[in-house]
């Protein structure tokens, strides 16, 4: 855990800790098309940071919010992001970018099926999974 009585909100080397995903109290989910917003998410003081690329995202938009994230987490970053449902044309290419990343974790939408956690869970291999 950290210490709010020394947070220091100016200072941009002060950056939020992350905790384990099963204790965070809170997760900060930031739309993936707003890529000038990352850097300020990352210096939260959320437990979890999560990038959206599912229902934040407009679909004509999906394709871009995607390359913005994977950008990101490039730049040795490893946030969480809610990546789009099984069985919609952009799970399995959302997927396939994150595999070669530092992801943090993944936050599954619309998950019907004990099939779909496990799919995902064989392309991304130790990356924690949440499925909603």
């Amino acid at each position: 855990m950290y210490d709010q009585a020394n947070y220091d909100a100016t200072d941009p080397a002060d950056v939020g800790s992350r905790i384990d995903p099963v204790l965070a109290r809170s997760w900060l989910l930031v739309n993936g098309t707003h890529a000038d917003r990352f850097e300020a998410a990352s210096h939260s003081r959320a437990d979890i940071v999560v990038f959206d690329i599912e229902d934040a995202v407009a679909p004509k938009d999906k394709v871009s919010a995607r390359d913005n994230v994977v950008r990101w987490l490039g730049a040795d970053n490893n946030d969480w992001v809610r990546v789009n449902g099984f069985g919609t044309p952009w799970w399995a290419d959302d997927l396939a970018q994150l595999a070669d990343t530092p992801v943090g974790g993944v936050m599954l939408a619309m998950v019907e099926s004990v099939d779909h956690v496990t799919e995902t869970a064989k392309r991304l291999p130790n990356v924690p999974i949440v499925a909603l």
